[in-house]
């Protein structure tokens, strides 16, 4: 399996294609029924496998994550090390065997069990360069 590396960073999906894939399969991270769900950037990385390019969906981190091993044929976990004593109620964090003064902090998920075809011209390349920071722009493509 070859895999290639164009233009590494995070994308955006087109939800339009998303509804079309959800219509299918329910397991495609998507959600019709919640009304906010456009605005909520569908945010993850391409990778392109022969000719053909999926979508790897990045999530929140969960609780649940905190069971998962940092790296696994199925998922990535993003993370950082953080001192214990730095932790707050909202972080999802797991102690580091044998290093009582820090922890991981889990960030987010690459969850590729989720991992979509897409094909293209239904995917969008996040310039952070031309993004306001001062004015949230929700359909990012």
């Amino acid at each position: 399996m070859n895999f290639q590396l164009e233009h590494f960073g995070l994308y955006t999906v087109d939800m339009k294609y998303l509804d079309e894939l959800y219509s299918i399969d329910r397991e495609v991270f998507y959600n019709p029924n919640d009304p906010n769900y456009a605005r909520k950037p569908y945010l993850g990385i391409v990778v392109i496998v022969g000719q053909y390019q999926y979508f790897i969906p990045l999530t929140l981190a969960k609780q649940r994550h905190k069971n998962w091993k940092l790296i696994d044929k199925a998922h990535f976990l993003v993370y950082e090390t953080m001192p214990a004593n730095k932790v707050r109620n909202t972080h999802i964090t797991r102690p580091i065997p044998g290093d009582a003064g820090n922890c991981i902090r889990i960030l987010s998920a690459l969850d590729l069990k989720k991992m979509i075809p897409v094909p293209v011209g239904y995917y969008h390349f996040i310039d952070f360069k031309s993004l306001s920071m001062t004015k949230p722009n929700y359909a990012i493509h």
